[in-house]
């Protein structure tokens, strides 16, 4: 299992590709299992989703999501490095 933890949130990432997220605030709607890898910053997560694309959500005041927007977003979804 991994783990990773931010300022508000963890994040844990079980052998079989399962997640659990442990913060209620961090919704995980489409990215809930066969996720390979997490990285969580203070304010954000990113993970990679089983279809190889990279996912990202939360704080984005700096462009961390690499979405192409500069909003914060509680919606994971796939970031534009893809």
């Amino acid at each position: 299992m991994a783990i990773a933890a931010g300022s508000t949130h963890a994040l844990a990432l079980k052998g079989d590709g399962t997640t659990d997220f442990l913060d209620e605030a961090i919704p995980v709607l489409g990215i809930t299992s066969g996720v390979t890898s997490l990285a969580v910053g203070d304010k954000h997560t990113l993970a990679i989703h089983p279809d190889g694309t990279l996912w990202s959500w939360g704080n984005n005041s700096d462009g961390q999501l690499a979405r192409g927007q500069a909003f914060d977003t509680l919606t994971p979804a796939p970031s534009l490095l893809d």
